[in-house]
């Protein structure tokens, strides 16, 4: 598949392409992101020589992740996928999590990574064999002092405990899709809501 992955909810915020041999991302800072986000993506496509009718879809980590930041990757995403006419990934971001970070060795992990206000969001997944992964409990959005008694015995993998030269969520969103398009895919990208996985409004 050729993808174009966009991540503005996370700390690790990019654009990436994903092609049928290799691919490239554009780091973004996350305070800048809604600025810089079209301009990465148009430099991004044009340095690799990618035109939009050539993508077979975009995807985004589905939540959950900042506000703010989920609903500018949502905006920007549906917008193209409607105006250029592709298909709409959206796999949960923690499971992106697993895909990043969880060594080839673990089989079922809790993933986590800062929620702001001193608390964390966390899901507990396992390998899908060739599927990639799936979500067995979560996500939530814990203090954390009770991600132990959440993982249920799951070992934890933070998101800021990955090195920054494994990549980023947009790498691993891109990955998840290939793995498995039909279990990401969104039926009707205009009506696509981001799981925010906490009831309150996060303005950060």
């Amino acid at each position: 598949m050729k993808l174009l992955a966009i991540d503005t909810a996370t700390p690790r915020a990019a654009v990436a392409l994903h092609l049928p041999i290799g691919g490239a991302e554009r780091r973004l800072e996350s305070r800048s992101a809604f600025r810089d986000c079209v301009p990465a993506i148009h430099d991004l496509l044009t340095e690799n020589d990618v035109g939009w009718d050539q993508l077979d879809g975009l995807a985004i980590p589905g939540g959950p992740g900042s506000f703010t930041g989920l609903r500018i990757g949502a905006t920007i995403a549906v917008a193209l996928a409607e105006l250029r006419g592709v298909t709409l990934y959206a796999p949960s971001t923690l499971l992106a999590v697993c895909e990043l970070c969880a060594r080839p060795d673990q089989s079922r992990v809790c993933a986590t990574f800062d929620a702001r206000r001193e608390r964390r969001y966390a899901a507990v997944c396992e390998r899908a064999g060739s599927r990639g992964w799936r979500l067995l409990h979560g996500p939530a959005d814990l203090e954390p002092d009770r991600i132990a008694a959440f993982a249920r015995g799951a070992t934890e993998v933070r998101l800021e405990d990955a090195m920054p030269a494994v990549g980023t969520i947009a790498t691993a969103v891109g990955s998840l899709v290939e793995q498995s398009p039909d279990r990401y895919r969104v039926a009707d990208a205009s009506g696509f809501e981001p799981d925010y996985a906490r009831p309150g409004v996060d303005v950060s």
